[in-house]
């Protein structure tokens, strides 16, 4: 007697469920000695990188602290952009069971998308924000930002793009300007993160540290042995200008001259900054040096007084503790304090992106003058973060819009000085970003005077999922192995057998083969792949020629391209893949990816053949990892070797000039 027909409803949870359950198991079998993930983007021309560019930085810039956002363009007409912005729900969110919804009262024209089975999928028109006035009844961003600090996810987005628009419209300087300042400031709590935790292969080593602990006379006793171009430092009038440039000095000169930075004693490098004719400046070798270590010093400066301004300002708004007694207090900063604030993160914002993109002397001393220094001291981290690590501490701190995966990558193999120099360039670059993406997204911008954004909400996930043992067999069999159940038994018996009998590394991370722990996906429909169902559906409504009859805004087109905030993880990258992977289906690029799977849900209502493809690809990606895991622990080299398993989770370029006459930031 055959088995009664599976309905396509109860197929489709099963997927889900079964899916859900996977990528749980390759976030702890992620198979990185395997390059089981390796990038599969197809070659991508040069307008492709660019608009995928652009939707990067627009969809980094509506980043403020955990979020985790993707972006597509929708319509656009001679005057008008129209984008689609989502964004991941949290994972304490998913946990609640609140249905997370953009409710705020921006969003207007919230709109049911009728073709759904469910009410969870909205998509909402933001519009303007309400602009609180100062004391003077002007419009003054530090007062604005003073009054919206703890401002909704959804309100930022509405201020993001009022900001671009008033740029877009009023085609200044000063205008352009406001918008740089307003992403500086509303994303201060990101990019505290990124200059002050941004760790290093699995431990919470600071890069900041590393640098603010090579001092400038470390420094000046380094012999200059290469430069980044041909001849002597500064002997030789062409040689200096390639070096530092007439704009390199006078940004040193004007950075000098500002508050902050007038105790450095920089003699020599305020002198050559200073001088009207740097150019027949002849140094000597010892000179020389002197400079190197002055540059480094107002490097780390920077950097220092940046962390000093986050520390502030973001220490004005804590909560206290809740206690039994004690309501919890909110204290906002200031519009003298956000005033403050604004002044420093833009003028040092401002030097650092030229020195980043537009120069050469601090490329040079990060990854060549001091690159030995820098590369010996996160050696010596490495290797007292082995000694004192236990266990318990081999949990990845979680780490916030993390686009780049170089700075936070996982592999102890990269430690030369080269590799490592380079990390901390990219670090660098990683924590001053804010202004070139907003550089970025006003120049992709120029066309368009109006920027309309739709937010397209995630769906609300539940916990229930395919249980581990179960995941695992299904995947042997999806992945077409000999005796699948054999196998498959085998690796699980020895999964249980070291969650008891293992080191206390093995117990830690396979602690979720414990029975009486709950088997609980906590994880949420991806954000880049929540837009790219979007896509889906409209492609199939198109082929079928039964376009729903909804709202305008719903029914305008979806772009190919999405561009995430953060890179691609594998298994986003796999349904897209899936998803391109259709007859006569969109093909998406990717343009950022990275190795480190991490739990998610597939997208609702994807058709069954891409579900499918999805998840035998995962399953045969995971059977390898598990291989892998199983020869290891049989030959007992499974405990030394940190990438067979990793233990959950703890949660989931043109200058801008400063202008003296907007410090007030009114607009």
């Amino acid at each position: 007697m055959s088995p009664p027909e599976i309905s396509e409803d109860e197929q489709r949870r099963i997927d889900e469920e079964l899916w859900k359950s996977l990528t749980m198991l390759s976030q702890i079998f992620p198979g990185k000695e395997l390059n089981i993930y390796n990038s599969t983007t197809p070659d991508l021309d040069q307008e492709e990188r660019r608009v995928l560019h652009a939707l990067h930085c627009f969809a980094a810039l509506s980043v403020r602290s955990f979020e985790v956002v993707a972006a597509s363009v929708g319509e656009q007409t001679a005057a008008r952009l129209s984008l689609l912005i989502c964004k991941t729900n949290d994972v304490d969110t998913a946990e609640s069971g609140v249905l997370p919804t953009a409710t705020y009262s921006v969003a207007k024209n919230t709109v049911q998308d009728p073709s759904r089975a469910t009410d969870e999928i909205t998509y909402q028109t933001v519009g303007n924000p309400n602009l609180p006035l100062d004391e003077h009844g002007e419009r003054n961003i530090n007062y604005i930002m003073a009054n919206k600090w703890l401002m909704s996810w959804e309100e930022h987005i509405s201020f993001l793009a009022y900001f671009r628009n008033y740029a877009s419209q009023a085609n200044t300087p000063q205008a352009k300007e406001l918008f740089i300042r307003y992403c500086l400031l509303a994303q201060a709590p990101k990019n505290d993160a990124r200059l002050c935790k941004t760790p290093l292969a699995k431990r919470n080593i600071s890069f900041l540290h590393v640098i603010k602990g090579i001092t400038g006379s470390d420094v000046g006793s380094f012999k200059i042995a290469s430069l980044p171009y041909p001849g002597d430092l500064i002997t030789d009038p062409i040689t200096a200008l390639n070096f530092l440039t007439m704009t390199d000095l006078e940004n040193i000169h004007a950075l000098l001259d500002f508050e902050p930075f007038r105790a450095l004693r920089l003699t020599l490098l305020s002198a050559v900054a200073g001088s009207e004719s740097p150019g027949t400046t002849v140094l000597t070798s010892t000179q020389q040096a002197t400079l190197a270590a002055e540059l480094w010093e107002l490097f780390q400066h920077c950097l220092i007084t940046t962390e000093e301004t986050y520390s502030t300002i973001l220490q004005a708004n804590k909560k206290q503790r809740r206690t039994r007694k004690k309501p919890v207090k909110i204290v906002l900063p200031t519009a003298t304090l956000v005033e403050e604030a604004n002044a420093i993160l833009f003028r040092i914002s401002d030097f650092l992106t030229h020195a980043l993109y537009q120069s050469k002397w601090l490329e040079w001393l990060l990854t060549e003058h001091v690159s030995k220094s820098l590369a010996d001291a996160i050696r010596v981290l490495l290797d007292k973060s082995d000694n004192d690590t236990d266990a318990s501490d081999l949990t990845e701190p979680y780490i916030q819009g993390d686009e780049d995966c170089e700075v936070n990558d996982t592999s102890t193999l990269g430690t030369s000085q080269t590799v490592l120099a380079s990390k901390v360039l990219a670090y660098v670059k990683l924590a001053y970003c804010t202004q070139i993406q907003a550089e970025e997204v006003l120049k992709h911008g120029e066309l368009f005077k109006n920027l309309e954004v739709h937010i397209v909400t995630c769906p609300h996930v539940e916990g229930r999922c395919t249980p581990w043992k179960d995941a695992i067999y299904e995947a042997y069999k999806l992945a077409g192995r000999e005796n699948p159940k054999e196998t498959a038994a085998a690796r699980i018996a020895k999964i249980e057998h070291l969650c008891v009998n293992g080191t206390e590394e093995d117990q830690l991370r396979l602690k979720f083969a414990n029975p009486e722990l709950p088997w609980k996906f906590t994880g949420a429909v991806h954000c880049e792949c929540q837009l790219a169902s979007e896509l889906v559906k409209k492609a199939k409504a198109a082929t079928s020629g039964k376009v729903p009859e909804i709202s305008e805004v719903v029914d305008r087109s979806i772009s190919r391209y999405i561009g995430p905030s953060k890179r691609c993880c594998p298994m986003c990258s796999i349904i897209l893949n899936a998803i391109s992977g259709e007859a006569d289906g969109p093909e998406i690029p990717i343009l950022f990816q990275h190795s480190q799977p991490f739990p998610s849900a597939l997208p609702p209502n994807l058709p069954r053949s891409i579900r499918q493809r999805a998840i035998r690809q995962l399953s045969m990606n995971l059977c390898r990892a598990l291989n892998n895991f199983y020869i290891r622990s049989r030959t007992g080299s499974h405990g030394s070797q940190q990438s067979h398993a990793v233990a959950p989770e703890t949660k989931a370029r043109a200058k801008v000039s400063w202008n003296a006459d907007n410090d007030k930031g009114k607009f």
